[in-house]
């Protein structure tokens, strides 16, 4: 019975494609980046959409560097 049930539940939807980094104007202006190549917002507003050519990586946590600094 339970397999049933499973069979008849509705599909879920796929969302879209996730942006994992966003152009410069989209990161300036706090907006949401479509990713393309020239960006959506960018076509919009008539700007240049530039990317960063690599992700800026985070730094590393206060309470960890203290544990390192007490060493």
């Amino acid at each position: 019975m339970a397999d049933a049930a499973e069979t008849d539940a509705p599909r879920r939807q796929r969302r879209d494609k996730y942006i994992a980094k966003a152009c410069q104007a989209c990161r300036r202006r706090k907006i949401k980046c479509s990713g393309h190549d020239i960006c959506l917002n960018c076509v919009d507003r008539g700007t240049e959409c530039i990317y960063d050519s690599e992700r800026r990586k985070r730094g590393q946590r206060a309470g960890r560097r203290r544990l390192d600094d007490a060493r």
